[in-house]
């Protein structure tokens, strides 16, 4: 906001202002003691807002805490969140429900959900895969976009550096699209959607045990994910 939009509003709401009281002024009677009313009719409107902004129901601003913080399109952000619910002994309270979900929907041949090795930023020769779940009979290496594009060759690269491992890629963004940057290796990657996400940890959340409530953050960041990446 600058000066000279500043100058335009008080300009456009003199200009109201004088119109209005044109239009007062020339009022008949039975306008008047309408325009009367509304005097006490907005005094009205504003008691009950006052009402409802001190109760919580009056509400405006970010809808999430991740939005608060100006996170709600970090793709490290968003990642690590990921990588806490594939966590199965994770605070979220949804235990390896999240992971299960994903290991079904990606066919992977685990053997078992446990034990886990969940690891984010691992590097092999200056090529960094977002994150590596190592589980029994079975190895997932997740390349997350949100907003920002593929760096050249990235996914060629993360397909031969952890190439003896064997490893389900799954290039995970918000449209669902394969990589560009995986050159004769596109073939071998998965697509997967942020929307596929926000429907493991709901799936997961229908499947909780009465009386089990998942943590606050789990909800939040489901928020975020509906709100900001087609969830």
């Amino acid at each position: 906001m600058n000066a000279e939009q500043l100058n335009g509003w008080e300009h456009e709401l003199a200009s109201m202002l004088t119109e209005w009281y044109a239009a007062v002024g020339g009022a008949s009677d039975p306008e008047r003691v309408t325009i009367a009313r509304w005097s006490a009719l907005l005094e009205a409107m504003v008691s009950e807002m006052a009402g409802l902004r001190s109760t919580g129901r009056w509400l405006g601003g970010p809808r999430t805490l991740l939005e608060a913080l100006g996170r709600q399109h970090s793709e490290l952000d968003l990642t690590a969140a990921l990588a806490w619910l594939l966590e199965p002994e994770g605070h979220h309270r949804l235990g390896d429900l999240v992971l299960e979900g994903l290991v079904t929907h990606l066919q992977l041949p685990a053997t078992a959900l446990h034990p886990v090795r969940i690891v984010r930023e691992e590097t092999r020769n200056d090529t960094r895969a977002d994150m590596i779940v190592r589980l029994p009979g079975a190895t997932l290496l997740l390349e997350a976009k949100v907003w920002a594009d593929e760096q050249r060759d990235q996914c060629a690269r993360l397909a031969d550096e952890w190439s003896e491992e064997d490893p389900t890629l799954v290039f995970l963004t918000r449209d669902g699209r394969l990589p560009r940057s995986a050159g004769e290796n596109q073939g071998q990657w998965v697509p997967l959607r942020w929307s596929h996400v926000v429907g493991f940890v709901e799936g997961a959340i229908l499947r909780l045990p009465p009386g089990r409530e998942p943590a606050p953050g789990v909800l939040d960041l489901l928020e975020t994910l509906n709100e900001f990446h087609g969830g």
